[in-house]
């Protein structure tokens, strides 16, 4: 094998590139366009409302993240035929404009953008088109119809009554033991476990305790939102009604997404593929946010057929699949499945040399 760039960059073809971003981390995937696997990368967050200096920091953020992928691969912007950026963040016509300027800076001139909502229709519908409910670090559906026409829903927050991801979750667990023990609403296991946590002791010292925990990082923010499952399994009452009013949430966003997009008509609809992404969704130990959301769709939807799925797959390979569409391979989506296994697998030994020159 050729040891030196040049002469492994002359025997590589032109790639794809996939990319899915969040306000934790983000998972950047190179293929090459017969779909066979070329690189895998994880980095932090490429959300720009999580970064310190927004946009300003994803452009370096990419920017270094991407010039050490494909350097390590012999390659630049220049060898990348097609690429997907599927990152949170993508929310209005004007972050789409600004990020899609930075991703022109710094060498990509053929990609889509779009909020990482959709990559989960890409991944995991296998018509290719649906909706994908995510519940991560933050909240977001988006879908895609027949025609390929997208639509998100939520992903500003309380701006859009967002009632899912950890952010809110916590921001729910803060607050119901805060109304416990000073608005005299009913009490609540959720302060047991926190206090627990937190090693408070006298109520009175809620919330500066809770404050100077965050603070100095012995508490993370997103991590207070688990224990809401953990007191929603022992049937507290408080903790169920967050679920559910979140189950209920997502149910509307979702709805909404089905109502404006070509999905049939309320006479002859089409069946739905709905796919869930997003550490809460598929870490959450408690099934109620999911089971009071396919009650309200079933309800409100009963002559139609809705297949719900929890994606198993990274959402980049979404992204991949997007960037390759342009290429037409036969089965692809088990082709780049399989090669994505292959890269995750590689990925942990900083030696493994690129699998494009394998």
């Amino acid at each position: 094998m050729p040891d030196s760039k040049e002469a492994r960059r002359t025997c590589s073809p032109p790639v794809v590139l996939g990319v899915d971003g969040g306000g934790t981390k983000t998972h950047y995937a190179l293929f090459d366009v017969r779909g066979r696997p070329v690189d895998f990368s994880t980095s932090g967050p490429t959300n720009h409302e999580s970064l310190p200096d927004g946009f300003t920091g994803l452009r370096c953020r990419l920017e270094e993240d991407l010039d050490a992928l494909l350097s390590r691969n012999g390659l630049t912007a220049n060898d990348v035929a097609n690429a997907a950026f599927g990152l949170a963040g993508v929310d209005t016509r004007r972050q789409h404009g600004i990020i899609s300027a930075i991703l022109h800076h710094i060498g990509m001139h053929r990609f889509i953008l779009c909020n990482d909502s959709f990559l989960g229709v890409k991944a995991g519908c296998v018509s290719g088109y649906g909706i994908c409910a995510i519940n991560g670090t933050g909240f977001s559906v988006g879908g895609i119809d027949r025609h390929g026409c997208m639509l998100q829903v939520g992903g500003l927050g309380e701006l859009t009554g967002d009632e899912g991801g950890g952010g809110i979750l916590s921001q729910r667990v803060i607050r119901a033991i805060y109304d416990h023990l000073y608005k005299d609403t009913p009490a609540t296991l959720l302060q047991d476990l926190l206090f627990h946590r937190l090693g408070i002791t006298d109520s009175s010292d809620y919330p500066e305790l809770l404050l100077e925990a965050l603070a100095e990082g012995r508490c993370q923010f997103a991590e207070i939102g688990r224990i809401v499952f953990e007191a929603a399994d022992q049937c507290d009452a408080v903790a169920l009604e967050i679920l559910d009013h979140s189950g209920r949430e997502y149910a509307r966003s979702i709805q909404g997404v089905l109502e404006r997009l070509d999905f049939g008509s309320r006479e002859q609809p089409l069946p739905l593929e709905l796919v869930l992404a997003g550490s809460v969704f598929v870490k959450g130990s408690n099934p109620r946010i999911i089971r009071t959301m396919s009650e309200l769709l079933a309800a409100w939807n009963p002559t139609r057929k809705i297949t719900l799925s929890t994606l198993s797959s990274p959402p980049v390979l979404g992204a991949v699949l997007w960037a390759l569409e342009a290429f037409e391979i036969p089965d692809c989506q088990t082709l780049v499945k399989d090669g994505l296994a292959a890269l995750l697998e590689n990925e942990q030994d900083p030696n493994e040399s690129s699998l494009l020159n394998e």
